[in-house]
């Protein structure tokens, strides 16, 4: 069906003129064609030289390799996250004192012989951590120290203590190396179990032997750091051993004692000890250190019978007699220490004065009197001076090994 050009009008086929306008279609209108819709035909489509089948068969393989790849990972990272990063640092002392070697089982008096630091660095916490430690031919595998859990970020200070047997006394002088081993295992959350076992020398100095200190160089400040070890000298005044010579020299004190009988009773002491023959000896080494160097060497002292049997000692060795004989009669001491010397004092029982005496003057024409005021001026012009409370010390436990 045709239209018509001038109106728009449709034309009925094979008109010669527009019904509507009269205009003139000139020929007659073509017949309307006839559209038919064609049959559907599948598209064909092209996969840069591909067909789809193998195209789905590289995607499932690619996601497979995804999946393969990503469990490897899983498998890799878990334990990685799961499992401790635990670290054990250990320091162990340089010298065993055998002097002292009753008190090193005081925790309180914490005389420790290794010190263990125990650090969690991991992200996950440990449990059950265990850690004994043994002097080989000296003590056993201590009792267990047990740490139930150590949570991340965690760190830990075990100490050991050791229950030394008296035979450690009878060791050289100045020394024997012995091993000491320390031995832990933990587990892990997986639980995965974890140990070893790891060996470390020391000293043991004799009965005689003495080192001013244990600290390392690195941490020796002052001079007290000098002779951190100092109240260990406590265990060489041994009042037992000299309390005859005391009762002799003092003929004792009794119940109420005034200030002046303690001084009296000092006075004597140093008379008697001067009269027994008892004169000054240079130590071979040093009396007091001064240095990193000799706060850590190993020196041989006496004790007071011995300074009464061999007629002398040094300073500090003379220190200790006298300061026995006085606590053996019930006067409480101090030892005062001073660049190069040691000087007794005692504590005058009603007042709590220091009367003090130099021990140097034993075998001389020196009176007590003078012995006093030397001391007293050698004090007040001392560079420092470090205390040691005899009384004290033995009273909270720094025990003598006889």
């Amino acid at each position: 069906m045709g239209v018509c050009q001038n109106c728009g009008e449709s034309l009925v086929g094979g008109a010669l003129f527009c019904e509507k306008c009269g205009a003139k279609v000139g020929v007659a209108a073509a017949a309307a064609p006839v559209y038919h819709k064609p049959a559907w035909k599948k598209p064909s489509i092209k996969f840069g030289g591909f067909k789809p089948g193998k195209m789905m068969t590289v995607s499932i393989a690619l996601v497979v390799a995804i999946i393969v790849l990503a469990g490897a990972m899983v498998a890799v990272v878990t334990p990685l996250m799961t499992e401790p990063k635990i670290t054990q640092t250990t320091t162990v002392a340089e010298y065993v004192l055998s002097c002292a070697y009753v008190n090193y089982g005081d925790e309180k008096l914490d005389l420790y012989v290794a010190k263990t630091m125990i650090q969690n660095k991991g992200s996950v916490s440990v449990t059950d951590y265990n850690i004994y430690y043994k002097i080989n031919g000296y003590t056993d595998w201590c009792p267990v120290h047990q740490y139930k859990e150590i949570v991340p970020g965690e760190t830990v200070v075990d100490c050991y203590y050791p229950q030394l047997p008296s035979t450690v006394l009878d060791v050289p002088t100045l020394g024997k190396t012995v091993s000491l081993e320390v031995k832990w295992d933990y587990k892990s959350l997986s639980g995965k179990a974890y140990s070893d076992t790891t060996s470390y020398q020391l000293k043991i100095l004799g009965r005689k032997g003495f080192v001013y200190s244990s600290l390392p160089a690195s941490e020796m400040l002052s001079p007290s750091d000098y002779a951190s070890n100092r109240d260990l000298l406590a265990c060489f005044v041994t009042s037992d051993a000299v309390k005859e010579d005391a009762i002799n020299a003092t003929g004792g004190l009794f119940a109420g004692y005034t200030d002046d009988d303690a001084k009296a009773a000092f006075n004597n002491v140093f008379t008697y000890l001067h009269n027994k023959g008892v004169k000054y000896i240079s130590p071979v080494n040093f009396a007091v250190p001064s240095s990193v160097s000799e706060a850590h060497t190993a020196q041989s002292l006496m004790y007071p019978k011995d300074v009464i049997a061999n007629k002398g000692g040094t300073c500090i060795e003379t220190s200790f007699c006298m300061a026995a004989m006085m606590e053996s009669i019930g006067v409480s001491t101090v030892l005062f220490l001073i660049p190069g010397h040691v000087m007794p004092g005692i504590i005058l029982p009603q007042t709590g004065s220091i009367y003090i005496l130099e021990a140097n003057w034993i075998g001389t024409d020196h009176t007590p009197a003078e012995a006093n005021a030397q001391a007293v001026d050698t004090l007040s012009n001392a560079q420092w001076v470090l205390t040691v409370y005899v009384h004290t010390l033995q009273s909270s436990g720094i025990v003598p090994p006889e």
